[in-house]
């Protein structure tokens, strides 16, 4: 029984480690994500997302250490968070709907609007149960807010040095004379 246990542990360490790393260097090539992950090595791979990646995973593995609730703490990240993206998918549907005719749309959800508003009592109902549960559910909340609020600090940090070099980019090609020596310029590559 251990070897079949700790063989699904390792497949799906491994598993993570590939997605997470993956999805490092895809963040990093938007811009969303420090540059420094988006570089792959003379065969293709992205070592520096990996490495990260890798690193994190033994950072999660090392909490373990540290505290018996180190599960409890990573599943109520990841409950939280699952929870919170439904309910923003739901409310995307909601503005998609409200924004296009029915006639335009090429797959129409039955039941529309009362499937999605159903579905966001019931998810705000199942946060708020796990907010009032003082034995299990309640990490949820203490470890998921804080989460969400970092991502978003995050997240809104990236998106504004992106605008900002965004509104760069643009300067530079309406008037290549302020373009600094040196510097590339969108059209030829460099200056």
């Amino acid at each position: 029984m251990n070897f079949v246990v700790l063989t699904a542990a390792l497949s799906s360490m491994n598993t993570n480690v590939y997605l997470c790393s993956r999805m490092l260097f895809s963040l990093s090539r938007g811009d969303y994500a420090p540059r420094f992950l988006a570089r792959l090595s003379k065969n293709g791979t992205p070592v520096a997302a990996i490495l990260t990646s890798g690193a994190c995973i033994l950072l999660a593995s090392g909490v373990s250490k540290l505290t018996p609730l180190a599960y409890n703490y990573l599943f109520g990240v990841a409950l939280f968070g699952a929870i919170i993206v439904w309910i923003v998918i739901l409310l995307s549907h909601l503005s998609f709907r409200r924004r296009h005719r029915v006639e335009d749309l090429p797959v129409v959800m039955p039941f529309f609007p009362g499937m999605q508003i159903a579905g966001l009592i019931l998810l705000v109902a199942v946060l708020i149960t796990m907010g009032l549960d003082k034995e299990v559910w309640r990490i949820s909340w203490i470890v998921g807010v804080p989460w969400l609020v970092f991502v978003s600090v995050v997240y809104f940090i990236m998106r504004a040095r992106r605008v900002r070099h965004s509104f760069a980019a643009t300067a530079i090609q309406a008037d290549p004379a302020n373009t600094p020596v040196g510097a590339e310029s969108p059209k030829t590559g460099t200056v």
